[in-house]
């Protein structure tokens, strides 16, 4: 992730729609194999910056032990919503609070540019929101929701 993110940082921070917009098929699938393989990935040298914008991962990073508090953040009042997000990631096991803390720190980066790249926190929302939690079909809205929160209050849930 760390390499993707780099890449990103100095390569796409200014591409508009840079999470939207589909890379190579084929492509995604050899970065994948690559990456699942313990093979380095150049993005430079393959020209398309979309493609280090793909990516999947087998479990979410803010795990199923905490779907249902994330679902139901939405019922906890406003004025507590950060402090509970805090003690939820807080909860994660060290590697999986480490790696959604270095995302959304990069994501504050690209909604920053989002003149230029139309990634506002709704839009990574509604992008990252599938890919940092599922579990249960119909969820996706309070998943978004939280993730929009999450990249709003990032200073303070992550502090």
């Amino acid at each position: 992730m760390r390499d993707t993110i780099i890449f990103l940082s100095e390569q796409g921070l200014e591409i508009e729609g840079v999470f939207r917009r589909s890379a190579n098929v084929t492509l995604v699938k050899e970065v994948q194999l690559k990456y699942n393989s313990g093979q380095a990935v150049n993005f430079r040298d393959m020209e398309d910056v979309h493609l280090a914008a793909r990516g999947e991962l087998p479990e979410p990073l803010l795990t199923y032990q905490l779907y249902n508090d994330i679902v139901n953040l939405a019922s906890v009042s406003s004025d507590s919503q950060v402090t509970v997000m805090k003690t939820l990631v807080e909860s994660l096991p060290e590697e999986n609070y480490a790696s959604p803390r270095y995302l959304i720190t990069f994501l504050a980066q690209v909604s920053a540019n989002s003149e230029v790249n139309k990634m506002t926190n709704s839009n990574l929302a509604v992008v990252f929101g599938p890919n940092l939690l599922w579990w249960r079909g119909n969820a996706i809205g309070p998943i978004n929701n939280f993730t929009r929160t999450l990249l709003d209050q990032h200073h303070l849930v992550f502090a």
